[in-house]
């Protein structure tokens, strides 16, 4: 019995660490969309300018500016995916409460250890399909 706690409670260490990571990557690509947005913004309002003075046309100005709806889009897409993960991972992963204002500290990734589960990629996709986790 204690073999089988211990195999839970190590599926649990794993589920919690990789929806934290989830989490973590999704809060890079806001960032990093959220950043191709301002520099989209940019770019649109240089070829607007051009534009004004006749040296862009403005086809080339329209492609522009919907990139910048674009991105604007792929932002909030992922702000809502970022959002949904962050509360998945609460819920799940730590039991807090939805309503928790989570903050996420890079300086916490430099206390994390991974450690080698030493499985069998057959053997992860049994658990996975197992616990329900794979469908």
């Amino acid at each position: 019995m204690i073999c089988g706690l211990r195999a839970v409670s190590e599926n649990f260490q794993r589920a919690v660490a990789s929806a934290y990571y989830a989490v973590l990557g999704n809060r890079d690509t806001v960032r990093n969309n959220f950043l191709n947005l301002l520099s989209s913004r940019q770019n649109a309002e240089r070829t607007r300018e051009l534009a004004r003075e006749g040296r862009v046309t403005q086809s080339d100005l329209g492609r522009l500016e919907q990139q910048v709806l674009t991105t604007e889009s792929a932002v909030d897409q992922c702000a809502a995916q970022l959002q949904a993960g962050a509360r998945q991972f609460q819920i799940a992963a730590t039991r807090i409460a939805v309503d928790t204002r989570l903050v996420l500290d890079d300086a916490e990734l430099r206390t994390l250890e991974i450690l080698d589960p030493q499985i069998k990629p057959d053997d992860a996709v049994q658990i996975g399909l197992t616990a329900g986790w794979i469908i």
